[in-house]
């Protein structure tokens, strides 16, 4: 179990990082503090976070940012099957309440493997 979680820590590099309850990366950041022109943005301005992935499957799912919590997670590459991908994030926020809602720029692409499962050792051998 140790040695498998020493894997999982190396393959899952942040910011996708292994999700130890599932084995499974969960993905982590930190929220942007200004909008393109430089203006502040708060918390309350974000209404929803992107995430796209691509690779051996495809996933394009808005999160709502009240599903989110500090430190800014989504469990959500358990829905992903095995195989390699690379995978962005984007903000959606309203200037003010009555703004139209607008999706900002993407992350830097971030790659990782959901490795295949395999079934585990067989224990108790022995010679009589």
């Amino acid at each position: 179990m140790r040695v498998l979680l020493v894997l999982c820590s190396l393959v899952f590099a942040s910011p996708a990082i292994a999700d130890v309850a599932s084995g499974l990366p969960r993905f982590t950041w930190t929220q942007p503090a200004t909008w393109s022109d430089g203006a502040p943005l708060a918390v309350a301005q974000i209404t929803a976070y992107q995430l796209s992935c691509s690779g051996a499957s495809t996933l394009s799912t808005k999160v709502t940012a009240a599903a989110t919590i500090p430190p800014y997670t989504i469990p959500v590459a358990d829905r992903l099957g095995p195989g390699a991908y690379t995978c962005t994030l984007a903000v959606y926020a309203r200037r003010t309440a009555t703004s139209p809602e607008v999706l900002g720029l993407a992350s830097s692409p971030v790659p990782f493997t959901v490795p295949q499962p395999t079934p585990g050792a067989p224990v108790g051998l022995s010679i009589e």
